[in-house]
């Protein structure tokens, strides 16, 4: 979820970031919070739609940010070399891992 700022290199608001990642509500609520409370990101009322969550990265989280670029560059690099159904299937367990970590 982090690589979403890295992209964006702003604050953005909660509902992009579940359409980007195509992750249900409350995982990506769970992780903000969970982001949050560890001082990576930062969450706020947007002011003219009290509905709309404005988050940002905050200077804890970009240094993370730049220390898993390499790392993440990486294994896009093992992914391009697999097919769209694979992709999808590893994509498919981690997002699984992610929901059973969140229980």
């Amino acid at each position: 979820m982090l690589l979403w700022f890295s992209e964006t290199q702003q604050e953005t608001i909660q509902s992009a970031i579940i359409n980007k990642t195509k992750l249900d509500k409350m995982t990506v609520s769970k992780a903000l919070k969970k982001l949050t409370l560890e001082n990576l990101v930062e969450r706020e009322e947007y002011t003219e739609d009290t509905r709309v969550t404005l988050v940002s990265l905050t200077k804890k989280g970009q240094v993370l940010i730049k220390k898993l670029m390499p790392i993440i560059e990486k294994i896009d690099q093992y992914f391009s070399g697999i097919s769209r159904n694979k992709q999808f299937l590893v994509i498919s367990c981690l997002n699984e891992l992610v929901l059973k970590n969140n229980e």
